[in-house]
């Protein structure tokens, strides 16, 4: 059965008044202006607003995926919302890079009404954006390394239940499930396979 929470892991970036830029965690207070990749997860979804990164913005469903160690200032000049995958690497990686929301490359999935764009691939793990279209139907299915899934819009739905926007799922190694939308269609950010497998 999986774990449904009907709450987001989030931080806040906001402007500061005075010098620079500011982060905020999601109770409000301010952490630093100058983050390492030690402190930002592996994997940070934009939900609402826009990321400065540099001289470039990256808006909703941007993804950001940081090297250990590395340097990087957080801008936003109106506020926005990150998503934040908080879990270890476990997988050597080859660079950190960012894709912006608006340029990604959607292409078809297994099923008919299914988009998929991919945002990291490792040895055992995968992570995507799906959207999924009113009505779609995929195939039921079993997962080595388990499950996390975001619901970003619409009504995602299987046998054990239906998950609003906003509700995030993780399901366990070798969990199975049938997923469907009805009229409202959904899109999700999912991970699969990196979740303990037990020894």
């Amino acid at each position: 059965m999986p774990t449904i929470l009907n709450a987001l892991w989030w931080t806040l970036l906001r402007p500061c008044k005075g010098r620079g830029r500011c982060r905020w965690n999601a109770k409000g207070r301010e952490t630093m202006r100058r983050l390492r990749s030690s402190l930002i997860p592996p994997g940070t979804l934009v939900l609402q607003g826009a990321l400065l990164i540099g001289e470039d913005s990256f808006g909703p469903q941007s993804y950001v995926r940081l090297l250990p160690g590395q340097a990087l200032d957080l801008k936003t000049q109106t506020g926005c919302v990150l998503y934040e995958n908080r879990r270890d690497w476990t997988e050597a990686e080859e660079g950190s890079f960012a894709l912006a929301g608006d340029r990604m490359d959607w292409r078809q999935g297994m099923v008919p009404g299914l988009k998929v764009t991919s945002l990291h691939e490792g040895l055992t793990k995968h992570t995507a954006l799906v959207r999924w279209a009113p009505d779609t139907r995929f195939n039921p299915h079993t997962h080595v390394g388990g499950e996390e899934i975001l619901v970003l819009a619409g009504v995602f739905r299987d046998e054990h239940g239906a998950y609003p926007a906003g509700t995030w799922i993780r399901s366990p190694h070798m969990s199975h499930h049938r997923p469907f939308t009805e009229a409202e269609g959904a899109t999700i950010l999912v991970k699969v396979g990196h979740l303990q497998v037990p020894g």
